[in-house]
């Protein structure tokens, strides 16, 4: 195919998690990154992680919730043109 004729990739997603029949709250967490050019998506990629919180252990929501983040923010300073040892 020629490069001209590649475009963006049009994505359309959804997040659905369901806690269970044991707890009463769900401790998943869900990140994406999505790039914001045809230039970046060719260079960087799109991003889509979950966390699946450590059920039944004290706050594993937080604990997911902190592992996206910090893998959503480390992918953005490797966009920003740092080292992949900055990002982490």
């Amino acid at each position: 195919m020629h490069a001209a004729a590649v475009s963006m990739l049009n994505l359309d997603f959804t997040q659905i998690s369901d806690c269970g029949r044991v707890r009463d709250h769900n401790e998943d967490y869900l990140g994406f990154y999505t790039p914001e050019s045809e230039t970046e998506a060719r260079t960087r990629g799109w991003l889509f992680a979950l966390a699946d919180g450590v059920g039944g252990q004290h706050a594993g929501e937080v604990a997911s919730h902190a592992a996206i983040e910090k893998l959503l923010e480390g992918f953005r300073v490797r966009l920003a043109g740092g080292s992949l040892a900055e990002a982490f």
